[in-house]
């Protein structure tokens, strides 16, 4: 990780983000990178706990404007952090590859005030 950026945030430490990312393996023998990427994360490809999870006004903050765009593979975006790798990725790189399906659903009214709203319209 490149050392010579800092930011201040508030966070929220929690035991656990989500599970591991990725959720498996992902093979990059065969993958080239140019010889002046330094990737922020150089293990990426194998699955491992999230250490941080961002939001947008630290994201944009961070996201700079070099990049390169590796032909077949995710591209590679500069930030001050180093580089990351954002697009697609064909499944013949993930080991064990199983189709999956993500959904991701947030409630915020709790069970009691949603048994008093409930109440007050009967």
């Amino acid at each position: 990780m490149k050392d010579d950026y800092t930011s201040k945030l508030n966070c929220l430490v929690l035991q656990r983000i989500t599970s591991k990312m990725p959720m498996t393996d992902i093979d990059i023998s065969t993958w080239k990178f140019p010889v002046d990427v330094f990737l922020a994360d150089s293990d990426f490809n194998k699955p491992a706990p999230i250490d941080i999870l961002l939001g947008t006004e630290i994201f944009f903050e961070i996201l700079m404007n070099e990049g390169y765009d590796c032909k077949g593979l995710p591209v590679l975006q500069n930030t001050k952090l180093g580089y990351i790798l954002r697009g697609k990725l064909h499944h013949s790189c993930i080991k064990d590859y199983k189709r999956q399906c993500h959904s991701f659903f947030v409630q915020t009214d709790s069970l009691h005030h949603m048994m008093e709203r409930f109440w007050s319209i009967e």
